[in-house]
């Protein structure tokens, strides 16, 4: 095992990481004359310091803390400055200016339910007769006809001078889309209408993106030609070509429940095959003079052939430079070490795009890189069987238990779920993804011999309806996944500290190890038992931003309940969308219960009794008038007033009667009615809560107050 001393790279690369992630989690700004003060302030008491140390070995450490300090604040300085929000030559500066944009559009549009979705750079903004050059990217979204259609990568549009910033997540603990486009340096969108957009029929992109994205297309006309079309078609593209708009929702759903999402991810996993396959063909260049440097020239080449082949996507492109580094390393006539390897094609990547740390494929892949060349060897030393078919099954199993011990934590947080049969997956799957990639590779060399390619397509459409039923049977299988789960993120990172003292101690024999990873698990139990036991002794309702629809959660220990509407229930799986993260961290795996909100006056549900327009829960006392029109119910003080399905009724009267502490307006309503009612609260002085501009309400309470 290689010692600290051989692994620069990995120890630089910490700090800069941590002060990078730092910016991405914080957003806060540090300026650069800041930066370069903090370190001369620091570097003076560490002076002091090491002047009370007599050996200069016992100097070492203020030298290392002074290194950690500087990267890590280079870390944060490299993702502010890439923050291009905060460029001077933004277009967003010349917000409110009528006029003109154009964009140049940097991505191929994506097909979307009712729109097509466009990325461009907006290059110039026109007002007045003249035009200023600017930065930064906008995401259009076109209504659907054949312009919109037509439109491809490098083409130039001219729209009009308005647009939004990305909204925020409407409810709580949901996905948060507008940091997620923050990272790729898109802050601003808007719908354009038919007419209220022009191709200008300039095109203005990239030559070898442009050449990329017209042989991706036509190999994906090739695999249709010689017969390969539905799912089949569909996960040939998303497995080999990176083109995932002809999957469906429940074909990535099977995917999803087996553990085999990342064999539709073109990523480490199809570049490394296909990394092995050219090293192989092109080894008899062995054995010419220097034919070793020729070698991985020609490796390199072809690995970023595929990537273009693929439309230079970011998740293949990350995975190719990683293999370009590793091919430098084995070709350099010198013992190297994978991490440092690694570590490089990351340093590269990052210094490109900063933001690139905060996208999860980009710490999956490492992670799974990562687990695979640290413990698998070890965990494949544990068996050791004679015959060649074991041995190899062994070795893919090995494989496959690193990757997940590596990547299951982070996908856990991420995903909140776990496939729990992801060996028998990944045993049957890798090998099947390994034989379509190699089978799509014949289809298409082929592809000028119509005979041979035709039995090329066959055999491939036979090894994509093998894995298609694969992975059905294994997402079928009874305790497939396990989810929901919710693991905080410090739980996550105690998780991988369990796991990596854990292996120190089986692979060094290290007892300290063992009992810091007992002290790690004995926290993460702690914690879990803490979170469960709050609870246990809270209770609380969430009110969310659901588009024409009531939905509300009652939280009670061990159970939920959900009172919706009819179209709410017409559409389930997207309702449960909004919610299902928040419900996730406040009530766990509970069960729920589901009551219509026109349907009468339902049994109580232990501590929660709806009765007309009242409803009690717990000690708090709500009040949601119904469409019947009636007056409010007398005597009665409410805590909450609920108003949804737009109830025909006497604002100001309810309020005055019931008094109520909030009034919570829900999307089930108008948005001039809500307008209205939030108009009539002010002036009451009464706190309105209109969902539609504030997003979801979400209150808790402990059982015990009073």
């Amino acid at each position: 095992m290689s010692g600290p001393l051989q692994l620069p790279l990995p120890r630089l690369m910490i700090p800069l990481i941590a002060g990078l992630a730092f910016w991405l989690a914080t957003g806060c700004r540090l300026p650069g004359w800041a930066a370069l003060f903090v370190l001369p302030a620091v570097s003076v008491p560490l002076c002091l310091s090491a002047g009370r140390w007599g050996r200069p070995y016992g100097r070492r450490w203020c030298f290392g803390l002074w290194v950690f300090l500087a990267l890590f604040l280079l870390g944060w300085q490299l993702g502010q400055q890439r923050h291009q929000a905060r460029y001077p030559g933004h277009f967003s500066t010349f917000h409110g200016e009528t006029g003109f944009l154009l964009l140049r559009l940097v991505e191929p549009p994506a097909v979307k339910p009712n729109s097509y979705q466009v990325v461009g750079r907006v290059v110039a903004c026109l007002s007045e007769g003249t035009a200023r050059r600017t930065r930064g990217k906008l995401m259009l979204y076109l209504q659907k006809d054949s312009l919109a259609a037509a439109l491809q990568y490098g083409d130039v549009i001219l729209t009009s001078n308005a647009y939004q910033e990305v909204e925020g997540p409407p409810n709580p603990d949901q996905f948060d889309y507008r940091r997620f486009l923050a990272r790729g340096n898109l802050f601003h969108s808007a719908y354009r209408p038919s007419a209220s957009w022009v191709a200008t029929g300039e095109r203005r992109g990239a030559p070898p993106v442009r050449l990329a994205l017209k042989l991706r297309q036509q190999a994906m006309d090739i695999f249709q030609a010689n017969g390969l079309d539905g799912q089949e078609f569909a996960v040939l593209s998303a497995l080999f070509l990176g083109f995932r708009d002809s999957l469906d929702e429940d074909l990535q759903k099977a995917f999803a429940g087996a553990g085999a999402m990342h064999v539709l991810c073109v990523s480490g996993l199809h570049v490394g095959i296909l990394f092995l396959v050219f090293q192989a063909l092109f080894s008899f260049l062995k054995r010419w003079p220097r034919g070793r440097w020729l070698q991985g020239g020609l490796v390199v080449a072809f690995v970023w052939m595929y990537a273009a082949l693929t439309g230079f996507s970011p998740s293949v492109m990350r995975a190719s430079a990683m293999f370009s580094f590793v091919a430098a390393g084995q070709h350099l006539g010198r013992r190297t070490s994978v991490y440092n390897t690694l570590s490089a094609s990351a340093l590269v990547l990052l210094l490109a795009d900063p933001g690139m740390l905060g996208r999860i494929g980009f710490q999956l892949s490492y992670l799974a890189v990562l687990g695979i060349v640290s413990l698998q060897p070890s965990l494949q030393q544990w068996l050791a069987p004679r015959h060649p078919l074991p041995r190899k099954a062994w070795a893919l199993a090995t494989v496959s238990l690193a990757a997940q011990l590596a990547t299951g934590p982070l996908a856990l947080f991420y995903f909140n779920q776990f496939p729990l049969y992801f060996l028998l997956t990944n045993i049957l799957a890798i090998p099947l993804a390994g034989l379509i990639i190699h089978l799509a590779l014949i289809c298409l060399c082929l592809s000028y011999i119509p005979a041979a390619s035709l039995l090329a397509g066959n055999l491939l459409s036979w090894a994509l309806r093998l894995l298609n039923t694969s992975v059905a049977f294994v997402e079928g299988l009874p305790g497939a996944v396990w989810s929901p789960v919710y693991v905080s993120l410090p739980e996550t990172f105690l998780v991988y500290l369990v796991i990596c003292l854990v292996f120190l101690y089986l692979i060094r024999d290290n007892r300290a190890a063992l009992l810091w990873g007992l002290a790690c698990l004995l926290l993460l139990s702690a914690s879990a038992s803490f979170r469960q036991t709050g609870r246990q002794r809270q209770g609380g309702f969430a009110v969310y931003h659901v588009n024409r629809a009531t939905s509300v959660d009652f939280f009670a220990p061990g159970r939920t309940i959900w009172l919706r509407c009819a179209r709410g229930a017409s559409q389930p799986d997207r309702a449960r969308g909004y919610l299902q993260g928040h419900r996730l961290r406040r009530m766990g795996r509970s069960g729920v219960v589901e009551v219509n909100l026109s349907a009468g006056s339902p049994p109580p549900e232990g501590n929660w009794l709806r009765q007309g327009p009242l409803l009690l829960f717990f000690d708090k006392v709500f009040l949601i008038p119904g469409r019947e029109g009636h007056p409010p119910p007398e005597g009665i003080r409410a805590d909450y007033l609920l108003l949804c399905q737009n109830p025909p009724i006497d604002l100001a009267d309810w309020i005055l009667s019931a008094q109520p502490g909030l009034v919570i307006m829900d999307l089930s309503s108008p948005r001039w009615v809500t307008d209205r009612w939030t108009a009539l609260c002010d002036s009451l002085g009464v706190e309105a809560w209109p969902v539609h501009s504030r997003g979801g309400y979400a209150a808790s309470f402990s059982l015990g107050e009073p």
